[in-house]
């Protein structure tokens, strides 16, 4: 187990990863540099528009690392992470192009570390995520016993020990995260932060959320849809990211299983959850299928990488 020095706003190093973001990241890129003293955005070959105005608001808290092609957010955040160490940072902080933190959010979750009972095997601070536009509270999975998980919600307080969280928010040691070799990059995108979690907890770190750090965060084109007087909540994802996420499932599922039981159980509920909720209330649903099979196939064949 590494020591790690407690964070602070003023050692922790802003990373954002973009592709093709609206113009309202310039906004949320002057309040994350409001918060601390350096970010650091991975552009992943937007549109020359886009680049462009990316470009303009460099300054010397800002940097920018242009890829000549997508290399996928794991390959992304592993450039902006290890820029973050060049420069001597000790924590960095990951955020998505359309997540909003509050302007709290860092010194909350750098207060949360000095709370916490084992600080020392702390991999990750994450705050609490505030789906936006919907009325829907977000629950952390922890383990109960064997095969059994259980979700909690985070209102106040510091929730210890939870299994996995989004890579938006994150504040993660860096020493740990050079130990642990980063995030696979084959996996591209989808279930890069739980493999790393998982990880880092076979390793015997910890990851902590810090109830009272606020995040709003939007996933894909998620939004409330009524169906047979059910509420559900489709993340609407185009066909290629249920490609990418029923492959790096099932090699998640071959890898951790029987590491982590209670994760499983609640990754094969999820799964039949999620197709039920697509096939239930989104559109292109063969086209879907279709990709799903092909990344179950793929997943089984050990081909990795963007995908098809």
């Amino acid at each position: 187990m590494l020591e790690s020095s407690p964070p602070h706003p003023s050692d922790v190093c802003g990373v954002l990863v973009t592709f093709n973001p609206s113009r309202e990241l310039g906004s949320n890129i002057d309040n994350l540099s409001s918060m601390i003293p350096h970010v650091i955005v991975v552009d992943n070959n937007s549109q020359v528009k886009n680049v462009r105005w990316i470009e303009s608001i460099r300054s010397r808290r800002i940097e920018m690392i242009r890829n000549p092609q997508n290399l996928g957010v794991a390959a992304a955040l592993n450039q902006g992470l290890q820029r973050a160490i060049d420069l001597g940072y000790s924590w960095a902080l990951t955020l998505d192009q359309d997540s909003h933190p509050a302007a709290d959010m860092v010194e909350r979750l750098c207060a949360a570390h000095q709370q916490a009972h084992d600080p020392n095997c702390i991999v990750i601070l994450a705050p609490r995520i505030v789906n936006r536009g919907l009325d829907k509270p977000t629950y952390y999975l922890r383990k109960r016993f064997g095969p059994f998980y259980e979700r909690v919600y985070c209102d106040t307080g510091i929730l210890e020990s939870v299994s996995t969280v989004i890579t938006s928010g994150s504040m993660i040691n860096l020493k740990v995260f050079l130990e642990l070799g980063g995030y696979r990059e084959d996996f591209f995108m989808d279930h890069v932060d739980t493999e790393f979690c998982l990880r880092a907890l076979k390793r015997g770190y910890k990851i902590n959320v810090a109830c009272e750090a606020r995040l709003d965060h939007t996933l894909g084109q998620r939004r409330e849809v009524r169906v047979l007087g059910l509420r559900l909540y489709p993340t609407f994802h185009p066909p290629q990211r249920w490609y990418t996420i029923s492959r790096n499932r099932l090699v998640m599922m071959r890898m951790y299983a029987l590491s982590f039981p209670h994760w499983f159980t609640y990754e094969i509920v999820a799964s039949f959850y999620t197709l039920a909720r697509m096939l239930l209330a989104e559109d292109n649903r063969r086209e879907k299928l279709r990709a799903i099979w092909r990344g179950l196939l793929d997943g089984l064949r050990g081909r990795m990488g963007q995908g098809s």
